[in-house]
């Protein structure tokens, strides 16, 4: 039985550590694209984690705080609406360790909810729901367009027959 628990333990311990090195290996692979002046994180001598120097106007995210406190604060943050993927990029760039296609997946139901909410809209662009943009309910005007400079980005609208890149 102790045997079994000792096993057991030491089987999670095996899991979080091949996680952990799964990450500092997508870590590597992303300082290796970067070009050689971006500096947007570092390595903390002490622990050895990575830490993200944080981008203009995110100095007072709170990286401990909800997920959904999270992408609130990216959307009040930019002021526009703004696509799933973006606010998952905007994140990766704010906590490199998370990985975009997992930051969107998370991001996606948390905007469904905050809209039902009331906390925020949904624009759609086209009949598709893969056009979907999130932002505040006062930055529309009467007939439930963006106001001027609340505009989401045009580049991240799908086109039938479009491969999604993320």
């Amino acid at each position: 039985m102790a045997n079994e628990n000792a096993i057991n333990e030491l089987l999670k311990l095996k899991n979080e550590l091949s996680e952990r090195i799964r990450q500092v290996d997508i870590t590597i692979d992303m300082l290796k694209t970067m070009p050689i002046s971006a500096d947007s994180t570092s390595i903390n001598k002490v622990t050895g984690n990575l830490t993200s120097v944080k981008p203009e106007g995110y100095e007072s995210f709170d990286i401990n705080a909800s997920f959904r406190a999270k992408v609130i604060y990216v959307i009040k943050t930019e002021k526009k609406f703004l696509h799933a993927r973006e606010i998952a990029q905007i994140l990766n760039k704010i906590e490199p360790t998370k990985n975009t296609k997992d930051l969107i997946k998370k991001v996606s139901p948390i905007l469904s909810l905050l809209k039902q909410k009331g906390v925020i809209i949904k624009i759609k662009v086209g009949r598709s729901n893969i056009n979907s943009f999130w932002g505040g309910k006062d930055w529309v005007n009467e007939n439930g367009l963006p106001k001027s400079g609340y505009e989401y980005d045009d580049s991240y609208l799908v086109k039938a027959g479009d491969n999604i890149d993320i």
